[in-house]
């Protein structure tokens, strides 16, 4: 039996919203301190961790199973609040002297390590003993969502020790090895060279640092490394570019304008940033919202076609990704019929559907304002055995799935959304005919204010 296929063209949400491994990212300092939601960080899904080397390595001695502990101790309910987890571990924290050298650093060394430069083959052995720990500890862990290399440079962010192409290749080799299965961002693009890390770049947009932005897009390829970072307004000249302070950076038209356009050149996943709560704090909140619509993954739902055929629901649907970047880890689709209640009836993850290849646009023209090559619209098409189901109406939905728990986790930006992560599409009759398959928007949630979404 036959039926005729239902068209729907979903709802655009032209809001910002809260969305997994992407855009605002909050910050939780070394020392110990335990992971905590902070209310200004209201977009917040990805918060970065510093963590002291001698944190996680008191001496040699100490084993993955101290540093699980440590981690244990520190990531506290992340979970709870669907927040992943970006750690950089650092040996050296400011102030003076020579900072290639370690014995002229205040460093965190283990106690059994010797303070010495840091390009002997000694160093270089005790960085891939840690880094072999980590990768053991954190590749599996789903609490970690992309790995900041660290270790070298103040607060580890790697350029003040001009690393050397030995200790490049130490680093380079220990992470390909130890961490296959996350996403390694580096702080300098011409460090490791090759080897297909992304950034963090820390001083996001600065006009002191024109040359790793145009490094990041000549050496690095965005499409499978994640570009992150912050902003910085504390050295150099950054009253002409970023701006004073944050706030400066989403209000002011000369920085605003510059600062989004970079987010798109730069194919920008994360940046923490800090407002202020002065009298432009409500402006600077819609200037964080665009950076929000814009930072990673954004899934514009273009069209969705559906019906029953030989008991069979045939589905297809038209997305395209209007955001900055892709979604970097390959989770699974899901189309599902859901009852009256909003609960899974039938539930089905769509065999080969990459979602890593929703691509964005590329080629960022700051004379158009737009990418040269446009996002493409990817089509994705399945189909659903239905010939069990209990006769009635349905709820068809979508929903992409974090594999760590198997429940709903990355959103689509559409309004047609219930809490928990499901996007309803139509209604759909199994035995019987639906006269008006278009769902009320009365029965929609919002995703800004659902914090039902765990893992």
């Amino acid at each position: 039996m036959k039926t005729d296929r239902t068209v729907i063209f979903p709802l655009i949400a032209d809001y910002a919203f809260p969305n997994t491994m992407k855009g605002q990212r909050g910050q939780i300092g070394a020392n110990g301190q335990i992971f905590a939601v902070k209310e200004d960080e209201i977009y917040s899904r990805v918060y970065k961790m510093y963590f002291n080397w001698n944190e996680l390595e008191r001496t040699i001695q100490d084993d993955e199973d101290f540093i699980r502990q440590v981690c244990e101790r520190r990531f506290a309910d992340c979970r709870l609040h669907n927040i992943r987890l970006i750690p950089r571990v650092a040996l050296q924290w400011p102030n003076h002297g020579d900072h290639t050298k370690a014995t002229e650093v205040r460093g965190c060394f283990p106690s059994d390590m010797v303070a010495s430069t840091l390009d002997t083959p000694e160093f270089f052995f005790r960085v891939r003993n840690l880094i072999q720990k980590l990768g053991h500890v954190w590749n599996d862990d789903p609490r970690i969502s992309y790995v900041e290399m660290g270790i070298y440079g103040l607060w580890g962010e790697q350029h003040e020790d001009s690393l050397s192409r030995a200790a490049q290749q130490n680093l380079s080799d220990a992470f390909h090895e130890f961490f296959p299965d996350k996403k390694i961002m580096i702080r300098c693009p011409r460090d490791c060279m090759g080897q297909g890390f992304g950034m963090y770049w820390d001083s996001f947009a600065h006009i002191d640092e024109e040359q790793y932005g145009r490094d990041c897009a000549r050496f690095m390829d965005w499409k499978t490394a994640v570009m992150g970072g912050e902003v910085a307004h504390n050295w150099g000249r950054h009253e002409i570019q970023p701006g004073h302070n944050m706030n400066d950076t989403l209000t002011a038209p000369e920085h605003r304008d510059r600062f989004l356009e970079y987010v798109f050149w730069q194919h920008n996943n994360h940046l923490g940033m800090w407002l202020e709560h002065d009298d432009t704090y409500e402006q600077a909140l819609q200037g964080l919202a665009e950076y929000q619509k814009r930072a990673g993954y954004r899934y514009v739902l273009e069209k969705a076609e559906y019906g029953i055929e030989n008991e069979h629901l045939q589905v297809a649907f038209d997305v395209r990704n209007v955001g900055a970047s892709p979604f970097y880890y390959r989770w699974p689709v899901c189309v599902a019929l859901l009852n009256e209640q909003k609960e899974p009836v039938l539930e089905q993850n769509l065999e080969g559907v990459d979602i890593r290849a929703w691509l964005p646009g590329d080629q960022w023209s700051f004379e158009k304002k737009a990418y040269d090559i446009p996002a493409e619209t990817y089509r994705v098409e399945t189909a659903l055995d239905v010939s069990s189901m209990p006769e009635g109406k349905y709820m068809l939905t979508l929903a992409i799935k974090d594999p760590a728990c198997n429940r709903p986790s990355v959103l689509f930006a559409t309004r047609q959304y219930f809490r928990g992560g499901w996007h309803p599409l139509g209604y759909v009759g199994v035995g019987t005919r639906v006269e008006r398959p278009v769902i009320p928007e009365t029965l929609f949630d919002d995703q800004r204010t659902d914090r039902t979404i765990t893992y």
